[in-house]
């Protein structure tokens, strides 16, 4: 089942639903199981780092629907952080997808000051979302998700970010469903790269500055794109870089560079070797106009020393069959035949 015709079920069934007993409801267990399938079939690969949560029922049916697209770097729960979320309006008429925050923990940890908190992070994140609107993302912070007043949920309301709003009776199509999901993880992705809800400006890195301010407008994009991918799949999938490192016998792939043939026996659980994103510039910005991920296979990967990795970002990110053609060649012999 697609996204739009769970989204279309949800909302029909859910205001009965509720009324019903909560335990083995066919809606309750239809929304644990096929929620998750719909985004996964749906989105593929771009939902695979994300975490796809729904309404807890803790013995009781949730006042609203909702179904959150999490990242795992900003939380393990929907109770705290930031991220996408489906809210599925209590008389089942609207859907809104906004970049939304958890409640409940800020709530228990800040008591009386909790709101306001909420409501100014999410003036932080607007922020730091870029042109939202461009996607056709507005201000949602009017917006009334139930039928009764609710001061919990009209807190949460305003301190969404940005959202837009679907009528259940003229639903956009699947495919412009799935971009409004590809463009918010877009967003939600470029807001951690600039630190979410700190109020601190992203990270300078400046490495990255010196690497960058003599590439042109399209490589400075392409490197940045690169640099970004290249640090999530090194933090989140520690155990693939490793055994490439170790396929590779620990030796740079550009230069021939072995660190125990120069410097002799050292621990190679340091692991001086680093891994390198290979990808060509022009596909890089073809998946940025996408919205889509990197590859992360083996074949996307070479193992390059500090030195060379910091020179293949300085050149622009060419193939490593390029690279190694500016690496003197008296050089790499010396390093081959130590």
């Amino acid at each position: 089942m697609d996204i739009r015709s769970v989204f279309e079920k949800i909302a029909k069934e859910y205001p009965e639903a509720k009324k019903q007993t909560l335990k083995n409801h066919p809606l309750a267990k239809f929304i644990r199981s096929e929620v998750p399938k719909s985004f996964k079939n749906d989105l593929g690969y771009i939902i695979s780092k994300y975490k796809v949560l729904v309404a807890k029922h803790a013995g009781n049916w949730s006042r609203v629907a909702w179904i959150v697209l999490l990242d795992p770097r900003v939380s393990e729960t929907a109770t705290r952080g930031y991220y996408p979320v489906y809210s599925f309006f209590e008389n089942g008429k609207k859907i809104m997808l906004s970049l939304g925050q958890g409640y409940r923990d800020i709530k228990s940890e800040y008591k009386n000051e909790a709101d306001d908190i909420l409501i100014s992070r999410g003036i932080i994140l607007k922020n730091k979302a870029g042109d939202f609107k461009k996607f056709g993302f507005k201000n949602v912070h009017g917006t009334k998700i139930t039928l009764k007043s609710d001061k919990e949920r009209e807190v949460w309301v305003k301190s969404c970010a940005f959202g837009k709003i679907y009528d259940v009776k003229n639903l956009p199509s699947n495919n412009e469903l799935i971009n409004d999901a590809k463009n918010i993880l877009n967003i939600y992705e470029n807001i951690i790269q600039r630190g979410g809800t700190s109020e601190l400006i992203e990270n300078i890195d400046p490495e990255e500055v010196e690497i960058i301010k003599d590439l042109s407008g399209s490589e400075k994009k392409a490197l940045k794109k690169h640099r970004e991918h290249e640090k999530y799949y090194i933090k989140t999938d520690p155990k693939f870089i490793k055994s490439l490192k170790k396929k590779f016998d620990y030796t740079c792939q550009a230069c021939n560079l072995k660190f125990e043939k120069i410097y002799g026996k050292y621990n190679d659980k340091l692991d001086y070797v680093e891994a390198h994103h290979i990808v060509p510039k022009s596909e890089i910005l073809k998946k940025i106009d996408l919205n889509e991920e990197l590859g992360r296979d083996e074949k996307d990967f070479a193992i390059l020393c500090a030195n060379c990795h910091r020179m293949i970002h300085k050149y622009g990110c060419p193939s490593l069959e390029e690279f190694k053609e500016k690496i003197q060649v008296d050089y790499k012999n010396f390093l081959k035949n130590k």
